[in-house]
């Protein structure tokens, strides 16, 4: 049986998680933190990319380097450099970083929003970095799940959400 390369972004992403997680599937725990892109995929000029839960800034430390250092004031946006884990002087691109403290932002955890220049390769690369630092990558849906079972949302809103994407 031979192995089929990824097609989608969203295959891309899954498959560079399985080699930042050594092919073992990551489970899914209450409390851990999640990352996925906040923007489709394609080309654009822009992509965010979206950090939730109680480790969000550690883990973002690893990947992001903000221009006044850590940490960042809440609901500032803050120019930063992002890097890999593994190679912190190697550059990967200038981007802005935003903070929302818990439990004042959409899931009620700490979320970090990543904005960086548009396409999938630095999208998929910052994804693969923060789940390298020890983030999972998030089911769909799992943001407004967790706004839900924070009290952030009702059930209602959360459907009509789900109705809009």
């Amino acid at each position: 049986m031979s192995a089929h390369a990824p097609s989608s972004p969203h295959e891309r992403v899954a498959a560079r998680a399985a080699l930042a997680s050594h092919g073992r599937p990551v489970p899914r725990v209450r409390g851990d933190t999640i990352v996925a892109p906040a923007t489709p995929p394609g080309r654009s000029a822009i992509a965010v990319v979206r950090l939730s839960g109680p480790d969000a800034e550690r883990f973002a430390a690893r990947v992001v380097e903000p221009r006044g250092g850590w940490p960042v004031r809440g609901r500032a946006v803050t120019r930063c450099w992002l890097h890999r884990t593994d190679q912190p002087d190697a550059h990967l691109d200038d981007g802005l970083v935003t903070v929302f403290p818990a439990p004042a932002s959409y899931t009620g955890e700490t979320v970090i929003e990543l904005g960086l220049h548009g396409g999938s390769y630095l999208r998929d690369a910052v994804i693969a970095a923060l789940i390298e630092a020890g983030a999972r990558m998030a089911e769909p849906g799992e943001f407004t799940e967790r706004a839900v079972l924070n009290g952030k949302l009702d059930l209602i809103r959360a459907e009509a959400i789900g109705d809009l994407i």
